[in-house]
């Protein structure tokens, strides 16, 4: 099967899984916006964005600790609603556009 139409399947698949969950989406959606550390996570990384970037900006702007970042960070991994990418230094974070 070529690559294409492997992505079309796999976007298809997606859709399909989007409008069955729709409602579940949604409530998770206003919980996680609902928390403004969240929300201000997922709007510093909309593109790949350095650990220690997010985190001090969303600190500052949102008057917390990078600790208490950095718990939501892993927070929101674990929902699905952030990814990570690399190890060390070199992490960086952006939003799976989920939420």
């Amino acid at each position: 099967m070529e690559n294409d139409a492997v992505v079309e399947r796999l976007d298809r698949i997606l859709s399909i899984l989007r409008v069955a969950h729709a409602d579940k989406i949604s409530e998770l959606r206003r919980s996680v916006r609902g928390h403004p550390v969240d929300a201000a996570i997922l709007d510093h990384a909309l593109d790949w964005t350095p650990g220690g970037d997010l985190r001090q900006g969303v600190a500052k702007d949102a008057g917390q600790t990078e600790r208490n970042v950095n718990n939501r960070i892993a927070d929101l991994i674990a929902l699905g609603a952030l990814e990570k990418r690399g190890a060390g230094r070199a992490t960086a974070y952006r939003s799976t556009g989920l939420i």
